[in-house]
C-alpha cells in the first residue's frame, strides 16, 4: 500500500466526526426506506428523556427525508476533505493505462494522450529535461460537468522564474471516438475503485444508501413491484 492510501486510510479511520455523521445518515436512510418499502410504522420514539407516541403516520416520511436531506449535508462537509484524494487514488491508475501513456522499454518512445497533447514547453519526451535541478513536471486527470474532462499538466523548468499550469480539454482535443474511449475507461477505473479501494467505499457508501432511500419515496411502486418480481422468480 502506498504511504498516500496508507495516510488517507488511517485519516479516514481515525475521524471520529466523519463517522458519526456517515452512520447517522445510514441509520435514518435505512429507517426512511423500511417505511417506505414496507409500509412499517414508528410507534414510539425514544428521546431518553420521554418516550413520543407518533399519532399521524402520514407526516413521517416528510420529516424522515429533510432528517436526510440535513445529515446529507452535514455529512458531506466532513468527507469533503477526502473526496479528491480518493479519486486521485483512481486516477493515478487511469493515467498508467497505455491510452494515455506509454513508454517502449527498447527504444524509450513515447505514446499516449498525455503525450500527444502537452502543452509548449512541458519537456516530456525531451532529453534535456531533468538535467537542471529544478526541472519537474506532472499531470493528472480531472472532471466536472457533464463533458468535462481534462488533463492537467504542472511544470517546472531551472531557467523559468515561475510554475506552469495548463488545462487541455479532451473533449475538444480528441476524435469523438477517442472521447468515448475516455469515458469508457474512466467508468471502468471509477468502478473499479469500489472494490479495489477500501476507502472510495467507507466515504461513497452513505450517499449510495442515501440515494436508495430517496429513490425508495419517489419510486416507491416501481421498486416494490421490482422486488416482487424477484420473490416470485426466486419461489
Amino acid at each position: 500500500m502506498s504511504d498516500s492510501r496508507s495516510c488517507i486510510k488511517s485519516r479516514i479511520d481515525n475521524d471520529s466526526g466523519l463517522k458519526k455523521k456517515g452512520w447517522q445518515l445510514t441509520i435514518i436512510s435505512l429507517l426512511f426506506t423500511t417505511i417506505m418499502l414496507t409500509g412499517a410504522t414508528v410507534e414510539d420514539a425514544n428521546t431518553f428523556i420521554f418516550k413520543v407516541v407518533i399519532t399521524n403516520q402520514s407526516g413521517l416520511p416528510a420529516i424522515l427525508m429533510l432528517s436526510i436531506i440535513f445529515l446529507t449535508v452535514r455529512y458531506y462537509s466532513y468527507a469533503r476533505p477526502y473526496h479528491q484524494e480518493i479519486q486521485k487514488l483512481w486516477t493515478d491508475r487511469l493515467l498508467r493505462h497505455p491510452f494515455y501513456f506509454s513508454c517502449n522499454p527498447h527504444t524509450d518512445d513515447l505514446s499516449g494522450v498525455v503525450y500527444k497533447l502537452q502543452p509548449n514547453g512541458f519537456g516530456l519526451g525531451d532529453p534535456g529535461f531533468g538535467y537542471q535541478n529544478n526541472d519537474s513536471h506532472d499531470w493528472s486527470y480531472s472532471h466536472s460537468l457533464f463533458l468535462s474532462r481534462h488533463l492537467k499538466y504542472k511544470w517546472n523548468r531551472d531557467e523559468l522564474p515561475v510554475d506552469h499550469e495548463e488545462r487541455v480539454s479532451l473533449f475538444k482535443n480528441l476524435s469523438f471516438r477517442e472521447y468515448l474511449l475516455v469515458l469508457k475507461l474512466e467508468a471502468k477505473y471509477q468502478f473499479e475503485s469500489f472494490f479495489i479501494d477500501r476507502e472510495c467505499l467507507d466515504i461513497l457508501t452513505p450517499y449510495l444508501i442515501t440515494i436508495f432511500g430517496l429513490g425508495s419515496f419517489f419510486f416507491r411502486t416501481d421498486i416494490q413491484n421490482l422486488i416482487n418480481s424477484l420473490m416470485d422468480i426466486s419461489q
